[in-house]
């Protein structure tokens, strides 16, 4: 493996450990699955072990949410598309989602 393709699957990674830390902000996580890429976007599932620990108000991710505004990611790792350095979580650039399954 060249240092190219090294150094952009570890900032990759980087950027998943900072969304699972912010996750992690609120609650302990279960079921955990690794980030896979589909139809160009990356997906991934969890649980949590308390029911509406990222309820704000009205808004059941909301405090999720807002954890994540703004909060510097890195880019350059073969987007498709052109990414701000950070998490936007609302609006023509939001660039992550949060919802609940099931």
């Amino acid at each position: 493996m060249d240092a190219t393709t090294w150094n952009r699957g570890r900032n990759q990674q980087r950027n998943w450990e900072t969304i699972t830390q912010l996750i992690q902000l609120r609650t302990q996580l279960s079921d955990l699955h690794d980030p896979s890429m589909q139809d160009g976007v990356w997906q991934f599932e969890f649980g949590t072990d308390l029911d509406e620990v990222f309820r704000s108000g009205s808004d059941p991710l909301g405090a999720l949410t807002a954890d994540c505004a703004d909060v510097p990611m890195l880019t350059g790792l073969n987007e498709t598309s052109k990414l701000q350095a950070q998490l936007v979580v609302q609006g023509p650039d939001q660039n992550i989602w949060f919802e609940i399954i099931g």
